[in-house]
Order: C-alpha cells, then sequence, then structure tokens
C-alpha cells in the first residue's frame, strides 16, 4: 500500500504519485506552502521511496531554518530532531501491513 500522507513537524503533507512530466527535470518536488509531496510514479518503488525522503529532507531542512552557514553538528542535531518523528510513524506503518 501507498503511502498519501505524512506528517513532518506537525504538518500533513499529502503525498501524491503523479506523471513523470508535472516534475518536470525532477524526480519528485515539494510544495511547502500547500503541504505536498509530488513523486513521479513512473519510477521503480525503492527510488520512490528514495526520493520520498528527499524530499522529506528538503521540507525539514526549510523547517529547521538551516542554511549553508550552519555547521555539521547543527544540521545533523537539526534534522535528527525533525526526523525522528517521521521515522517513527512510517515504521510503525510499514510493522502494520
Amino acid at each position: 500500500m501507498t503511502k498519501t500522507a505524512i506528517n513532518i513537524c506537525g504538518i500533513s503533507y499529502e503525498i501524491k504519485y503523479v506523471e513523470g512530466d508535472y516534475c518536470g527535470a525532477n524526480m519528485g518536488k515539494s510544495d511547502f506552502a500547500n503541504a505536498k509531496i509530488f513523486i513521479n510514479k513512473d519510477l521503480p518503488l525503492d527510488v520512490q521511496d528514495n526520493v520520498l525522503l528527499h524530499e522529506i529532507m528538503h521540507i525539514c531542512y526549510r523547517n529547521g531554518y538551516l542554511c549553508k552557514e550552519d555547521d555539521e553538528e547543527r544540521v545533523v542535531e537539526v534534522l535528527t530532531n525533525l526526523l525522528y518523528p517521521v521515522l517513527k510513524e512510517m515504521y510503525s506503518c510499514a510493522n502494520r501491513q
């Protein structure tokens, strides 16, 4: 069963699997303002999962107010705190199937 939504930082992001041309030259994209993640549905499933994680990272980067000047430890700490609940939810959903 394909996941259709995920909670990131208290916001439910709808996951939409779309035709490849919708994403342009990208395999996926996130719409931060409208809480949507778009994934190219023509990709192999393991690549779709990788792209979903990539888009989640973009959302965490923005929610964590990270910037290029941040040092590695700050980036890792922010991403850890933001991703832990996401991974916990994904893991619990995967074990229910």
